[in-house]
């Protein structure tokens, strides 16, 4: 199978910081690989390398396939793009497109489609996009026959599209050949084995300390005169106790070489799951926290709502689902604010993560953007950030230089030193890794507040929701399968 890709030596630095080294990584013709790692690890920075967007500060990258690449974020112009029909039809994209964030992904990923190439470079391309569409994307990805690299946070898209994985962790990239549930499998069970033998290890380091000391008491015994011996017996006693003293010696020095020659096992690094919390306000009493009374909802010419009604209860979670473009991203926004026919509990202060992190100033620190309306002081909003795993240097780095998940931890964290008792969360997984999108979920599962989730992860969905609502014919409806 021909070589497509090839990565020699390559060095990447940020900064005073090296973001990751490569010593040699290759792609072949139809090889499905999919970029995993923490967030802030260097995903997107490896898939630019590749696409020729940045440069190495050392090695080598040589591509010799043609290729198509989809970045994160997404160009201010993608709205302009001419597509191709065929893609355009695949994800019923029309000319106005471009309203919400799915939207954007679609047209971005109809460009990417359209172009045949033997090689997509796809960064998190299922981002704000419902369900549908993320199967019909999983359907042409599936039939196509050339190369792809996709970065993604999406773990079913990931067992149902790649067969190889890239995993970025601690500056370097290890292979995998599998799909994310099989590397799941073998990294459990790579844990397990190396917990076993690091717990034989300790046993055979307290049994040899253990023998240690009791060769010692031995020495001491041995070397001790009996009482009521006189001169002579204890002129000879002496002479034979030098000689067993000196083998009790020896193999205690023989036991301590063996000991200090033995390799120490290090205890296996667990993934211990990042504790996070909200405050725990009081509840409200009213059983009520938004109504729709006929309301209306226009975009353009475009109506997204009409003569709706509706009722979202406190202290639950409100599910808003949908296909891309209906105007859920629009009611939050009527929602926040208080428009023409939506009444809104007064006592609700709302803390709000948007789609786009418009609540970031990018040209403050990640630190400077959580202490804004943090209620606490500057210590424990250190240990919030460290418990997301912000390293302190990043507490430093201006928003702008943040990626797409940090950021989205950034406005988490901001919603953690927040004084709220409900919550609007606008497609909060997105570009957030596996293991912040799970405490994300463990945090809100122990807040009994009111939240309103906007989502198509159906993990989220089916963990948390209350009550849900499907936005179609213009109207904001029970769910039949809430």
């Amino acid at each position: 199978m021909q070589k497509i890709i090839d990565l020699a030596s390559v060095v990447k630095i940020y900064g005073d910081k090296t973001l990751f080294e490569i010593k040699h990584l290759e792609v072949f013709e139809g090889d499905r690989i999919g970029i995993i790692g923490a967030n802030g690890s260097g995903k997107s920075t490896l898939m630019k390398l590749i696409a020729g967007e940045i440069m190495p500060d050392q090695g080598v990258i040589e591509v010799i396939e043609s290729l198509a690449y989809m970045p994160q974020p997404l160009g201010s112009n993608i709205d302009e793009i001419e597509i191709g029909s065929y893609s355009a039809s695949l994800f019923d994209v029309g000319r106005n497109a471009g309203y919400s964030g799915g939207e954007k992904t679609k047209r971005a990923l109809s460009n990417v489609l359209s172009q045949n190439k033997a090689l997509y470079l796809l960064d998190e391309p299922t981002t704000n996009m419902d369900l549908v569409s993320i199967q019909h994307l999983e359907s042409e990805v599936l039939k196509y026959s050339g190369t792809l690299i996709v970065i993604s946070h999406d773990t079913t898209f990931l067992n149902t599209v790649v067969n190889r994985l890239w995993i970025l962790d601690g500056g370097t990239v290890r292979e995998f050949d599998g799909t994310y549930e099989m590397w799941q499998i073998q990294q459990q069970r790579e844990y397990d084995y190396q917990s076993f033998l690091y717990q034989q290890d300790q046993k055979e380091r307290k049994r040899l300390e253990k023998e240690a000391a009791r060769i010692r008491i031995e020495a001491q015994k041995v070397g001790k005169k009996p009482k009521h011996m006189s001169s002579k017996e204890a002129r000879i006693y002496a002479g034979i106790a030098s000689v067993q003293q000196g083998h009790v010696q020896r193999r205690s020095r023989q036991l301590l070489s063996r000991m200090d020659h033995k390799e120490t096992l290090k205890r296996p690094e667990s993934n211990d799951p990042i504790n996070i919390s909200l405050g725990s306000t009081q509840k409200l009493r009213a059983k009520t926290a938004i109504t729709l009374e006929n309301f209306n909802l226009a975009y353009g010419e475009r109506v997204l709502f009409k003569d709706t009604n509706a009722t979202l209860k406190t202290n639950v979670c409100s599910v808003i689902t949908g296909p891309n473009g209906c105007g859920k991203t629009s009611l939050i926004n009527a929602i926040l604010r208080k428009e023409d026919g939506i009444v809104v509990n007064p006592g609700i202060h709302f803390g709000v993560f948007s789609q786009f992190h418009q609540s970031i100033d990018l040209k403050k620190t990640l630190l400077q953007n959580v202490m804004r309306e943090s209620i606490y002081d500057m210590g424990k909003v250190r240990t919030i950030l460290n418990n997301l795993r912000f390293s302190k240097e990043d507490l430093d780095k201006t928003a702008s230089k943040l990626s797409g998940g940090e950021r989205a931890k950034c406005v988490l964290a901001m919603l953690i030193v927040s004084d709220i008792n409900a919550l609007i969360l606008d497609e909060p997984s997105n570009h957030l890794d596996m293991d912040t999108q799970q405490a994300m979920l463990d945090m809100l599962e122990n807040w009994e507040h009111t939240l309103i989730l906007v989502s198509h992860d159906r993990w989220f969905i089916d963990q948390l929701g209350d009550q849900v609502f499907e936005v179609k014919h213009q109207s904001l409806v029970p769910s039949i399968n809430g």
